[in-house]
């Protein structure tokens, strides 16, 4: 993140060759990280003043301020050092060290008018100050807990539903702020994560689209996926995917919380961050690699040491009777939410295809769901 947002070697301002320093992680942090652009209350909806205008969370001058507090930090080798190696050097992960000769050590107004006194060896305590500013401002909890509910349930939860989460980031019921593992746990098990909300009239809607990565994952998880030689060996995911762990392409991640997909969702006002990476090629390839990933199963004579395959004998044993095939597809992969018309419709497909070949139903009604509009979206 250092590198990426430009505070790594960031440097005090020099008033003789007239330099400031850098504000982009200053900005970023607030804006992307933490508490957004204007002041929401818990359920996320804006802050309006005298004049029913949205009001700013922060100006320009506290980016300034900010940028001062993120000074003098650089890798353990020494502030100018350059990591050694080709790749990987330890100053490369280790954490990073403040060296206060380059620090700003004046005073700096942090959010919600907090005071980082500056002075002399205020490097850490300047930075302690102002992250918790930051940790303690009131967007915090709703703009963090809309998030959460965005990646684990729903594209577009109600307002009641993120001020019910957001409460508890802001009070787990044992007085701790920011317990994020009982947010999440308020997130999971609230009754619209599973339900939706009640209509306000118009219905909000429920659910998210499963990231194309995510697909795959669900299938190995369920289904024991291990390789031989003990390794996980997937090569480029992006190339079928459209994404792999840790290769976003900007500190704006993947896809942005506020995408609206273009045409129908998009004109109802609907957000679907995760459509923001899928295509008319990304949705084929990802069914494709899906179909491909089907058939490395457990006892497969095509697979080698490498063959990172699923074990679907459970499958197999059912497959003689294709509506209790169906019914434990339903079970492991959609969490019994697979519509009545799906269910219909596979087990049909199921049963023409030969019974005396068992593994060829199940792999079959698989390569079907993994590529289904239901699968698709999990709710």
């Amino acid at each position: 993140m250092a590198k990426m947002l430009t505070f790594l070697r960031n440097k005090k301002g020099d008033t003789v060759l007239g330099t400031s320093p850098d504000e982009n992680y200053a900005r970023e942090v607030m804006q992307l990280f933490s508490i957004g652009l204007v002041e929401r209350n818990l359920d996320f909806s804006p802050v309006l003043d005298g004049e029913g205008q949205p009001i700013p969370t922060y100006a320009q001058s506290m980016v300034q301020s900010y940028a001062k507090v993120f000074t003098g930090w650089s890798y353990t080798s020494g502030f100018n050092s350059n990591p050694v190696g080709a790749n990987w050097s330890p100053a490369d992960y280790e954490p990073l060290v403040c060296y206060e000769t380059y620090h700003d050590e004046s005073q700096k107004i942090l959010l919600d008018n907090e005071i980082a006194p500056g002075g002399a060896d205020s490097c850490e305590p300047d930075l302690d100050a102002g992250l918790s500013a930051i940790e303690h401002h009131a967007n915090v909890a709703p703009f963090i807990s809309r998030q959460l509910i965005e990646r684990f349930t729903s594209s577009n939860p109600s307002p009641a539903y993120i001020e019910r989460v957001a409460s508890v980031f802001v009070n787990d019921g044992h007085g701790v702020y920011g317990n994020l593992g009982a947010v999440v746990v308020a997130v999971l098990t609230d009754a619209e994560a599973r339900y939706g909300a009640p209509p306000p009239p118009a219905p909000y809607v429920f659910g998210k689209a499963r990231e194309p990565l995510l697909k795959l994952t669900a299938l190995w998880r369920y289904y024991g996926a291990a390789a031989t030689d003990g390794l996980y060996a997937l090569p480029n995911p992006q190339k079928n995917y459209a994404e792999r762990p840790l290769g976003a392409p900007s500190v704006f991640n993947f896809y942005l919380p506020d995408y609206l997909p273009p045409g129908e969702l998009a004109d109802a006002g609907l957000f679907g961050p995760e459509f923001q990476i899928m295509n008319e090629s990304t949705v084929v390839a990802t069914a494709n690699d899906l179909t491909l990933r089907t058939n490395n199963y457990v006892g497969n004579p095509t697979n080698d040491d490498t063959t990172v395959a699923i074990d679907l004998a459970p499958l197999v044993a059912l497959a003689s009777t294709p509506s209790s095939l169906v019914a434990a597809l339903d079970h492991d992969l959609m969490y019994g939410g697979m519509s009545d018309a799906m269910t219909s419709t596979l087990t049909d497909m199921v049963a023409a295809l030969p019974a005396n070949n068992p593994t060829g139903r199940v792999t079959g009604a698989l390569q079907v769901l993994l590529a289904s509009p239901e699968f698709a979206i999990q709710k």
